[in-house]
Parts: C-alpha cells; structure tokens; sequence
C-alpha cells in the first residue's frame, strides 16, 4: 500500500502485514515540484494517488500537477500540469492545466480520471498520450450540462461507471453516455443518517474506494465516519466510527474512533485501509467484523526538533508527546503523552499530556527538558522513569524572573542545553532569551527585554529580538538564536547580542559572505567544526554559516 505522507513531502510504503514503513520518493520536510529518483525528488503537498496496474503510480501533488512515479525504479516525473494557478485548461501534458485537483483514480483501460474542485469538473487522462481533457461538470465544455457542487474523492468499478464523492452527495458517472446521477445523499443537506438513496446523509466526504463487486466505502470527514454504499441498492451504512466524535480508539463499529480520516484504500477482499489524518495513523477496517485496528501508529507526525542521546537514539517533541526514534531500526515509540490528546498534566509515560511540545533538550545526566509552548512551561522527563514534571513556569503567561513554578514563559518554543547545568530558552512571545540553572530552577532573562521587539544588537536588557524561535549553544560559552529572518550570537558570560547572519529589514535568501541574508530560518544547531546549520523553511534548504 502506498501512502501520501502530505506534510512531509513524501510517498511512503506500507507494508500491510509488518505495519513497516519506507519511504518511496520525496525528502521528508524538503517541499518542491523536482523530477528525480526517489529521495532526489521533491513534492508539494502531496495527495490522492491510483495506480494504473502497469507498476506506475500517479499522484495529485500541491492540486495543480499530475506526478507519476515508477514503483520499480522510484523515479519520479511531471506527467501533466504545470503547477500554474487558478486555470484549468486542456492540452497534453504540462501543457494543461488544473484548478484544485483532489481526487485521482484509474479505470484498468489506460485512462485516469481526476476530480477538479476548483472547475467543479471531472477531467480525463489518457495514459499513453498525457491528453488531458474535460469530461463533465460545468465547465461548458464536453458534458457541461451536469452539475457538481465541490468534487473530491473519485473512484471506478471497472465496469465502465466512476464514482465521485460531492459535498454532501454521492454521485456516478456512466462512461459511455457521460449522464450523472445521484445515489446517495442530497445536496445541500449534511447529516449522519444512514439510509437508502437520498435519504442518506453525508457531511463532507472526501474519498471513496471500490471493492470490485460493486460496494464503495466513503470517508465521511466531518463526521468521522467510514461508511458503505451498496451498489446494488444504494443503500449507505455506517461502518466504523461515531458521528462527529473524535478519537483513537480500536474498536468494533461504532465504538471505534477516528479523526479527521482522509484517504481509504480496498485490498479488493476482505478490508479497507484508512489514512487517518488527525492521527497519523493508518487504520485498519474488516468489512465482515466492522473491526478498527491500528496499523501504523505514530509514523507520520511532523516533528518540531530533537535531542541525541549520543547512542543511536533520537528524542523528538511532537506536539502534544513525546517519541524517541531508534536511528539503526528506523523504530518510532512513544514515551509520553498521547496522540491527539493536548493537555497539562504531569504523570508517568502515557498518563502525562503535553500541549504544543516545541523544544527538546537533553541535559548532561540524560534527562529531557521540553519547551511546551501553550502551557507556557518548561517540562522535564527522566528518561530512565518515564516521569514528567513541569519544571518551571505555569499555565499562565507572563515574564516574570523567578524560581520554579514563580516563573512565568509566554509561548516558548525553542531550548537548548549547555551541558555545565543550565538550559536556554527561546520565549517568543515575550521577545526574549531566558536562562534556567537545573540545579535550582532559578529562571532569569538573558536577553532582551520583555514585549519590546526589535533587532537591535547590546547587550543583556539593551538587546532586543523581534521573534526567537531557537536557539542552540556551542557548548563554549555562546548561542546562537533563529529571530525572525537573522541569526542572532550570544556570549553568554557577558550578555552581548550581535547579528551574525541576514538583516532584520531584508527577507530573501542570498548566499555569500556574511551576514547574507535569510528568508525563514527555524532552526539552527551548531556543528563539531564550530559551523551552524541552518534549517531554511521557504527556500526548503538546510544552510551551513561559517562564522
């Protein structure tokens, strides 16, 4: 099974039986529209994918192109569209054009259909020439006559008719005659309701797939639902999940939960396969038991930085837990927090909650301390326990110096450590660097002074950032800080702030010698030649600055 890891740029494989993933094409994080080999390739927001039963696999990438990859070979190129926007035009290749292109199936006879959101059309690609033409909906082309309300998820029964999910409706297309119908649903009313026709309701359902005896499976987005339409009858129950109700849960029917499902996938037997947006995850649904299981859990989330125990093992802050990644085995667990559930409470592994955990740290004796950036705190984790605290500020914003729980953060999101006994943090919505001694959580403001923006270079109070983000320490005595499109040095011992790298009133990235310029840096670690990293968010690059 091949998924869009969409946040990450990439196509993931899924195996079905080990739950192991890979990646197939695209570099995680790394956004563009380059035709390459596997990892040498770049994607914009990747979507929907068909394959075509010939070993190739078509993508809707950043809803203006058409990507096919070779499964064989990983090697990826622009089949149709240009990524041109607000235009939908017909032609060949990147020669034409689309507008919100969501859905993509294939019909087993050479051709694939793309559902258009944008045009409210459903468009007709011919795999052997790359001839892209309109083939319904009111783009008053060929077929214009049929109406669509907001086409996203479409999908063949191999027996000459597509499917197409449509706001609130579900709609076919014979092929042969191009007349649309409605089977399902009635447009402009959203709801949960099973039944038969158009007393169904739905309430956004964005993807569909077939399991060749004539039944669909539909996720329901809003809803959170996976449900079934009967071909034969056009009759719509609900398989799995609560309508909109939330969730993680494995489970039976309607006590699964799921969040924001996305993509659905048919192994063509006995199940489906459910891209799990809200979570992460990849579920599994038994058509025969109504059983939800999770396949992949925790392998798809966008990390927000790391710390290295030195030993092969990674440490990241992901939102709202706490992961560590096994770098020899590629292995992700989850050490504490849970998925998909915010919160502000200290406690063991699975039992604390996290709410928007930015920063990672790890300190010289191996414990982790993390920048949780909405309960404005800064938490620590043994390591060897599983046990979370906050160990200094409240769930209380403010710039308050103080010791312990007395101290006040606003939104941190950046925390570095320098390895003699204390840790650095970036408050960014205080516009300040602040310090933590570990043996006595005594907190004071390094630099910069409290609500005062600026990129003015001084010293301690004088010193002002307009928005810090991280920071990383050299472990000699300096730190440098990502605030706004510069890079800002620290000499700790005596306070003074300079601008090292880009210009507080120049946005843009240009190379050269310093201080160049940057267009959004987010984040920078200090390399063993004493170099900095950069990472380049817009120009999707990782600089080095030789200072």
């Amino acid at each position: 099974m091949y998924v869009s890891d969409t946040n990450n740029h990439t196509i993931r494989k899924v195996v079905i039986a080990t739950g192991a993933v890979t990646t197939l094409a695209g570099a995680p994080t790394l956004l563009g529209n380059a035709d390459g080999t596997g990892l040498g390739a770049r994607f914009h927001y990747p979507g929907a994918l068909a394959l075509d039963g010939a070993g190739n696999l078509f993508v809707v990438d950043g809803s203006r192109t058409i990507r096919k990859i070779v499964i064989a070979t990983a090697d990826v190129t622009t089949f149709a569209g240009d990524g041109g926007y607000g235009s939908s035009a017909d032609g060949t290749g990147t020669n034409a054009r689309f507008n919100a292109a969501s859905g993509i199936a294939s019909d087993g006879a050479g051709n694939l259909w793309v559902a258009e959101y944008g045009s409210q059309t459903i468009r007709k690609i011919v795999i052997a020439t790359s001839a892209v033409t309109t083939f319904v909906g009111t783009d008053a082309r060929t077929g214009g006559a049929a109406g669509f309300v907001g086409p996203n998820g479409v999908a063949s029964d191999g027996a000459g008719n597509l499917y197409v999910t449509d706001e609130t409706t579900i709609r076919k297309i014979a092929l042969a005659t191009k007349l649309v119908s409605t089977v399902a649903g009635t447009t402009g009313q959203s709801g949960s309701a099973d039944g038969n026709g158009a007393a169904a309701r739905f309430n956004h359902p964005v993807a569909l797939a077939g399991d060749g005896a004539g039944n669909f499976y539909v996720v329901d987005q809003e809803n959170n639902l996976i449900r079934k339409v009967a071909g034969s009858t056009a009759t719509v129950t609900t398989l799995a999940g609560a309508a909109r109700q939330s969730g993680t849960t494995d489970g039976m029917g309607g006590a699964a939960r799921l969040y924001g499902p996305f993509g659905i996938v048919s192994d063509g037997a006995a199940s489906v396969y459910v891209a799990d947006l809200g979570n992460s995850s990849i579920r599994k649904v038994d058509l025969g038991t109504r059983v939800v299981t999770t396949l992949t859990p925790h392998l798809f989330n966008g990390p927000c930085s790391f710390a290295s125990d030195g030993n092969g093992t990674l440490y990241v802050a992901d939102g709202s837990n706490i992961r560590t990644f096994d770098i020899a085995t590629g292995n992700v667990t989850m050490i504490a927090g849970t998925d998909g559930e915010p919160g502000n409470i200290d406690g063991v592994g699975g039992a604390a909650r996290f709410d928007e955990a930015t920063g990672i740290a790890r300190d010289g004796a191996g414990d982790l301390y993390v920048a949780d950036s909405r309960n404005n705190a800064i938490r620590k984790m043994v390591v060897a326990t599983g046990e979370v605290t906050t160990f200094v500020g409240a769930p209380f914003a403010g710039s308050n110096d103080g010791t312990t729980f007395n101290a006040r953060f606003n939104g941190p999101l950046g925390i570095a450590s320098d390895g003699a006994g204390n840790l650095y943090v970036a408050d960014t919505g205080n516009k300040t660097v602040r310090q933590v001694v570990i043996a006595t959580g005594a907190v004071s403001t390094l630099a910069g002074t409290a609500g005062e923006a600026g990129g003015t270079d001084g010293t301690g109070a004088n010193a002002r950032f307009n928005d810090p983000r991280s920071v990383a320490s050299d472990g000699a005595g300096n730190l440098y800080v990502v605030d706004g499109t510069t890079i800002r040095k620290i000499v700790i011992a005596s306070a003074a702030v300079s601008t090292v790298i880009g210009s507080p009133g120049k946005v843009g990235a240009s190379l050269g010698a310093l201080p160049a310029s940057l267009n959004l840096p987010y984040g920078v670690t200090v390399l063993p030649t004493g170099e900095i990293a950069i990472v380049e968010l817009r120009e999707n690059a990782i600089l080095i600055g030789h200072l």
